[in-house]
Formats: C-alpha cells, sequence, structure tokens
C-alpha cells in the first residue's frame, strides 16, 4: 500500500503551522513566570492573564542600541542588545522530533520522585538517563554575549540526520541561580550562526560619498556608497574595521554620536550608522 504524496500545499500548511507554533511558544517562555511544571493546556484562566502579560515581540526592535559619548559626540562606549525573541525566532525551528523530545520530556519529568526536582537536575536525569546523549549546558550569564535576556540551555544531537536540538529556558530576573522558566525544545537551524549571533553586531554606513574633483560625468553626479563599517567579535568590547579602505578607522574616532536624534554618524560622508546581527557567512 503506498502512501500518498503530499501536495506543494499541505507542506506550506505544515511549515506555516510550525511557524506559528514557533512563535507562540516563544512568546510564551518571555511572558510567563518561573514554575516548576508545564503549563495546563486546558486552563482557561492562565491562557487569558497570559494573553494580557503578553507583549508585541514581533513588531519590537531587533537591536536596541545604547551610546554614550562626550561633549564632542565622540563615543567612548557603543552598547548594542539583541532582543531575544528576535534571536531566538532567527535560530530555532520546531520539528516532529522536538514535538516528540518535548512530550518526553513532559512525561519524564512529572512522573515518580522527579517531579519533586528542579528544573536542572530534571533536564540532566532526562538527557543522561532517558536520552542516553552526551549533552552540552550552557548559561549566558557566564560569558559575553549581546542577548537582551539570560537563557539556559543543553544542546544534544537527535534523529538520524544527527540534527542539533536545544532544551532551553529563558531567565525571569531573579537570581541568577533560580527563576528560569519552563524547558521547552527546539531544533538549531544552524548550530554555528546560534553561537556567532550572540557575540556578532556589524555596524555598517548608509551614507553616500561624493568625489570633490569630479563632481559630474556627463551630466550626472559621481557618488558612489561609503564603505566604511565596522564588526564587533566579542560582544561589543571592540569594533574591528573591516571595508576596503587600506586605513585603519577605530569606530571612535571616525563616527560622531547625535544626542537629539541618538544616532550614530560617519564623519567622512555624515551617514548614518546601522546596526544587524553578524553571521559566519
Amino acid at each position: 500500500m503506498h502512501r500518498p504524496r503530499m501536495g506543494n500545499e499541505n507542506i506550506q500548511k505544515i511549515c506555516q503551522r510550525y511557524e506559528e507554533r514557533l512563535k507562540w511558544t516563544i512568546q510564551e517562555m518571555m511572558t510567563e513566570e518561573a514554575a516548576n511544571h508545564f503549563p495546563d493546556p486546558a486552563d482557561e484562566y492562565d491562557r487569558k492573564r497570559k494573553k494580557k502579560r503578553s507583549l508585541n515581540l514581533e513588531t519590537g526592535r531587533e537591536l536596541m542600541t545604547f551610546i554614550h559619548a562626550d561633549k564632542t559626540g565622540k563615543p567612548d562606549d557603543i552598547i548594542v542588545l539583541y532582543d531575544l525573541y528576535h534571536y531566538l525566532i532567527r535560530n530555532l525551528t520546531i520539528d516532529k522530533n522536538s514535538w516528540y523530545l518535548e512530550k518526553q520530556l513532559r512525561e519524564f519529568s512529572s512522573s515518580g520522585p522527579m517531579k519533586y526536582r528542579g528544573w536542572f537536575t530534571r533536564i540532566r536525569a532526562f538527557l543522561k538517563e532517558k536520552l542516553n546523549v552526551p549533552f552540552k549546558t550552557e548559561n549566558t550569564a557566564y560569558h559575553p554575549n549581546m542577548l537582551s535576556r539570560i537563557i539556559q540551555y543543553s544542546i544534544f544531537e537527535w534523529g538520524q540526520e544527527s540534527s542539533q536540538y536545544i532544551i532551553l529556558q529563558v531567565h525571569h530576573g531573579r537570581d541568577i541561580y533560580k527563576g528560569y522558566g519552563v524547558p521547552r525544545i527546539f531544533k538549531i537551524i544552524d548550530i554555528v550562526d546560534f553561537y556567532y549571533t550572540q557575540v556578532f553586531i556589524k555596524a555598517t554606513c548608509t551614507g553616500i560619498l561624493h568625489d570633490p574633483c569630479q563632481t559630474c560625468i556627463n551630466g550626472i553626479d559621481v557618488a558612489e556608497k561609503c564603505n566604511n563599517w565596522w564588526i564587533t567579535f566579542d560582544a561589543g568590547t571592540n569594533y574591528n574595521f573591516l571595508a576596503t579602505s587600506p586605513e585603519v578607522k577605530p569606530i571612535e574616532d571616525n563616527t560622531r554620536y547625535d544626542k537629539d536624534t541618538q544616532k550614530l554618524f560617519c564623519k567622512d560622508c555624515g551617514g548614518e550608522i546601522v546596526f544587524s546581527p553578524g553571521d559566519h557567512g
């Protein structure tokens, strides 16, 4: 007996359902309170309460920039925060394996004496005893990163293709050792990008350079994009100039911060400096 093939329309519907569930799950994680149990889908009161507390995360800014400068406008501290919601949406996805694994975690963590343990213990026991897989547990509070909130996670391989999966918890602003929300399981889209985008940010000039020696050729202004751009490899501690120019142009010496507009501008062309997430490509 042959199973009927799914048409493109059905595949698109499945992908759309996964995408909607991903957004809903991450939004729930970021607006929940720290808890020791999975939320009950049948709890109507809890659902309505969370809906009221829910933030419009999707339309929020991806990057938040905070710049301190001296009286001349020379920046001496550039802080860029990568909004956690956008970071997670970019790097994670949901598939049938993540659904299955989360169901297994839910059942494992609520059975026997395990239901009286904390999440850290339950997650490690689940990976060791239930899945029997090697894993790596990390907490962003303990290494440089640009994420707007702290997350704790364990990464492991699963499935025939040995894909990378993550058991993720969001911190809710209490003691760093406590206050983590209910763990959820996702598939990591690209493990290298997952780490790179925690610490890599690009600063690119959007301005136009005009050649003062050749203002016009055949009635057309000679202009080209300003090639000044910088990238930080260490979560903003240092910005490296990587443009085509042979000069070394530190971002602090070659940009000007305007307090009125709260924007950073290029000294060469006057164009605005915009920040965007970096990647290993």
